[in-house]
């Protein structure tokens, strides 16, 4: 091996960059906390990651949700808050925000906001795609 990523071999380019997806909501299934387990792991493995919520996935960033009820340890958008912690970017999927009545200041704080264009971009330059 080569780099600083396990994923880097002799001879050929080092991944550039994760992109996990959390299209799914915070309750009734365990999706989206298993998506942010992820996010916890993949920096840590040097993988440049960049987290983007999503079609439901937006119902994770709100403020004063619970997770505790569907057993989560906290709520989820507090976990989420923490992604650049880990060394992750936490970006929102603005017209999954419209479609859901959602304001930007009722999320926690995230790096940034994509509209169609922008998702598409990112989504072509990433070398691993994980949908939750």
């Amino acid at each position: 091996m080569t780099g600083s990523s396990p994923w880097d071999h002799e001879g050929e380019k080092s991944m550039k960059e994760a992109v996990v997806l959390i299209r799914k909501g915070p309750y009734g299934e365990a999706s989206a906390a298993e998506g942010f387990r992820v996010v916890m792991t993949l920096p840590a493995m040097g993988i440049s990651t960049t987290v983007v919520a999503l079609e439901d996935g937006v119902f994770c960033l709100l403020r004063g949700g619970d997770g505790r009820r569907v057993g989560w340890r906290e709520s989820l958008y507090e976990a989420f808050a923490q992604c650049s912690d880990y060394d992750a970017r936490l970006l929102v999927h603005t017209p999954s925000l419209v479609e859901r009545g959602i304001e930007k200041q009722d999320l926690v704080a995230c790096e940034g906001w994509l509209e169609e264009e922008g998702l598409r971009e990112l989504l072509r330059r990433a070398s691993v795609l994980l949908a939750f």
